[in-house]
């Protein structure tokens, strides 16, 4: 909106601004499907095969896609997170859980997959369908007995079917609940992974770096050595001269005063 002002399209800087800016779970999501544009297909084909068994009542085929479907959102969210941590927004646990909401809705609604497809969603969708994991494998009924007795013009349920229904109610809401928290230690989990990506990757960042200052402090070690070594050399040599020099020097002196002398003694 900003470069359409400077350029001076003033119609192109107004439809920019109506446009809605996404949430930050919409905005990763787009930058998924920019860097992974197959992402689209994927969850129609999918969600469609997930729809199809559903519709058919393929317990094993439903059971087999769930599966597949929870492999295929973690594996998103997790490349999701690790792009949005690469561009300098590390994702959030509600902004995780999000996508993942997200994903699953585009798992059970084409429409919702086409809009995250487009790599334009503007805000996360809530998720829909599929609520079940798969279908249970069919149990033989137990046979439902009514007892015969009137009260109060009323029949009586039998307290044995009474008591069954209320155990399947209570073990329905320990699942839920033990599904809910499963959820939420995974989403805890993909974070904690993704955290310790992002620490593997800045790891490895300055173990390169150390090595490259490592090479470098090597090369100028060795520079250094072969100028100690050359010093060295040069000393020596200078050292030689030095004496070559001073005996040359005392001989000379030697022979003056040896002459002087000579010549002394011829004068007297």
């Amino acid at each position: 909106m900003q470069a359409a002002r400077a350029a001076g399209d003033r119609a192109l800087a107004a439809g920019l601004g109506r446009l809605r800016r996404p949430t930050v779970s919409a905005w990763v999501l787009n930058l998924l499907v920019r860097d992974q544009p197959e992402v689209g297909e994927q969850l129609v084909e999918l969600g469609a095969e997930l729809r199809r068994a559903q519709a058919q009542l393929s317990g094993e085929a439903l059971r087999e896609l769930a599966a597949q479907r929870q492999r295929l959102v973690a594996a998103l969210v997790r490349s999701a997170r690790k792009l949005a941590a690469e561009a300098g927004h590390p994702v959030s646990a509600a902004t995780a859980f999000e996508l993942e909401q997200t994903l699953h809705a585009a798992l059970a609604d084409p429409d919702v997959a086409a809009e995250v497809g487009s790599g334009r969603l503007v805000k996360p969708a809530s998720r829909t369908g599929f609520e079940a994991e798969a279908p249970p494998k069919p149990a033989p009924l137990a046979p439902v007995r009514r007892l015969r007795a009137v009260r109060d013009g009323e029949r009586v349920k039998d307290p044995a079917a009474v008591r069954e229904r209320r155990r399947r109610e209570l073990e329905r809401e320990r699942l839920q609940a033990e599904l809910a928290a499963a959820r939420q230690a995974r989403t805890e989990q993909d974070e904690a992974l993704a955290e310790a990506e992002q620490a593997l990757v800045e790891a490895e960042r300055r173990r390169v770096a150390a090595e490259q200052t490592a090479e470098g402090l090597r090369a100028r070690l060795a520079e250094a050595e072969d100028a100690e070594r050359d010093a060295l050399r040069n000393e020596r040599e200078a050292q030689r001269t030095r004496d070559g020099t001073a005996r040359r020097r005392d001989a000379a002196a030697r022979k003056a005063t040896d002459l002087a002398a000579r010549l002394a003694d011829l004068e007297r």
